[in-house]
Protein backbone atom coordinates (compact mmCIF):
# COMPACT_ATOMS: atom_id res chain seq x y z
CA UNK A 1 0.00 0.00 0.00
CA UNK A 2 0.86 3.66 -0.53
CA UNK A 3 1.35 5.12 2.97
CA UNK A 4 0.41 8.96 3.61
CA UNK A 5 -1.81 8.42 0.66
CA UNK A 6 -4.73 10.11 2.95
CA UNK A 7 -2.15 11.88 4.80
CA UNK A 8 0.74 11.43 6.74
CA UNK A 9 1.82 8.31 9.12
CA UNK A 10 1.11 9.37 12.81
CA UNK A 11 1.93 7.80 16.26
CA UNK A 12 5.56 6.84 14.47
CA UNK A 13 7.42 4.45 16.83
CA UNK A 14 10.74 2.53 15.95
CA UNK A 15 10.58 -0.36 18.03
CA UNK A 16 13.94 -2.21 17.26
CA UNK A 17 16.68 -0.79 15.29
CA UNK A 18 19.72 -2.73 15.27
CA UNK A 19 22.57 -4.10 12.83
CA UNK A 20 21.64 -6.82 10.54
CA UNK A 21 23.50 -9.72 10.99
CA UNK A 22 23.27 -11.59 7.51
CA UNK A 23 26.01 -11.49 5.43
CA UNK A 24 24.99 -8.23 3.81
CA UNK A 25 25.28 -6.26 7.37
CA UNK A 26 23.28 -3.54 6.90
CA UNK A 27 20.58 -2.34 9.33
CA UNK A 28 17.33 -3.79 10.52
CA UNK A 29 14.61 -1.48 11.75
CA UNK A 30 11.14 -2.28 13.48
CA UNK A 31 7.80 0.62 13.31
CA UNK A 32 4.68 0.80 14.09
CA UNK A 33 2.66 3.61 13.14
CA UNK A 34 -0.74 5.44 12.56
CA UNK A 35 -1.83 5.01 8.89
CA UNK A 36 -4.98 6.78 7.96
CA UNK A 37 -7.05 5.22 4.97
CA UNK A 38 -9.77 7.44 4.28
CA UNK A 39 -11.45 8.04 7.61
CA UNK A 40 -10.57 5.36 9.32
CA UNK A 41 -6.90 5.03 11.31
CA UNK A 42 -5.09 1.43 10.99
CA UNK A 43 -2.56 0.43 13.15
CA UNK A 44 0.51 -0.72 11.08
CA UNK A 45 3.52 -2.59 11.84
CA UNK A 46 6.96 -2.86 9.30
CA UNK A 47 10.07 -4.02 9.01
CA UNK A 48 13.01 -1.77 7.09
CA UNK A 49 15.97 -3.25 5.52
CA UNK A 50 18.57 -1.05 4.88
CA UNK A 51 21.84 -2.16 2.61
CA UNK A 52 24.62 0.00 1.07
CA UNK A 53 26.30 -1.94 -1.61
CA UNK A 54 30.18 -1.92 -1.22
CA UNK A 55 31.46 0.39 -4.05
CA UNK A 56 28.75 2.58 -3.36
CA UNK A 57 27.23 5.54 -1.47
CA UNK A 58 23.76 4.86 -2.20
CA UNK A 59 21.46 2.52 0.14
CA UNK A 60 18.78 0.31 -0.93
CA UNK A 61 15.89 -0.03 1.46
CA UNK A 62 13.02 -2.74 1.51
CA UNK A 63 9.95 -2.23 3.85
CA UNK A 64 7.57 -4.57 4.62
CA UNK A 65 4.58 -4.82 6.90
CA UNK A 66 1.09 -5.75 7.45
CA UNK A 67 -1.39 -4.58 10.16
CA UNK A 68 -1.09 -4.60 13.86
CA UNK A 69 -4.00 -7.25 13.95
CA UNK A 70 -2.34 -9.84 11.42
CA UNK A 71 1.75 -8.96 12.65
CA UNK A 72 1.13 -11.81 15.41
CA UNK A 73 -1.76 -13.51 14.53
CA UNK A 74 -1.83 -14.20 10.99
CA UNK A 75 2.27 -14.74 11.10
CA UNK A 76 2.61 -10.99 9.53
CA UNK A 77 5.62 -10.48 11.32
CA UNK A 78 7.45 -13.49 10.54
CA UNK A 79 6.18 -13.46 7.18
CA UNK A 80 7.29 -9.58 7.00
CA UNK A 81 10.76 -10.58 8.29
CA UNK A 82 11.53 -13.30 5.48
CA UNK A 83 10.99 -10.49 3.08
CA UNK A 84 13.12 -7.78 3.93
CA UNK A 85 15.99 -11.22 5.27
CA UNK A 86 15.44 -11.82 1.16
CA UNK A 87 17.22 -8.87 0.29
CA UNK A 88 20.55 -8.84 -1.50
CA UNK A 89 22.41 -6.76 -3.34
CA UNK A 90 25.51 -8.59 -5.38
CA UNK A 91 26.92 -5.65 -7.54
CA UNK A 92 26.03 -2.30 -8.35
CA UNK A 93 27.80 -2.15 -11.72
CA UNK A 94 25.93 -2.46 -14.73
CA UNK A 95 25.85 -1.43 -18.69
CA UNK A 96 22.08 0.06 -18.81
CA UNK A 97 21.94 3.25 -19.74
CA UNK A 98 20.16 5.79 -18.07
CA UNK A 99 16.73 6.84 -19.97
CA UNK A 100 14.59 9.41 -18.68
CA UNK A 101 11.51 8.35 -20.33
CA UNK A 102 11.88 4.94 -17.80
CA UNK A 103 12.63 6.96 -14.50
CA UNK A 104 9.88 7.66 -11.92
CA UNK A 105 11.48 10.82 -10.89
CA UNK A 106 10.94 11.97 -14.25
CA UNK A 107 8.10 10.88 -15.27
CA UNK A 108 6.29 12.81 -17.50
CA UNK A 109 2.57 11.23 -18.66
CA UNK A 110 1.27 12.08 -22.36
Amino acid sequence: GRYGAYGASQDVRVLRDERDRSVDGGRLLEYSFTALKGNAEVQRRAFVKAVSPPGSKDVVILVAGTTASRWKKENGEKTSRAVVDSLRVSSTKTNLKKDEASDYRTYKSK
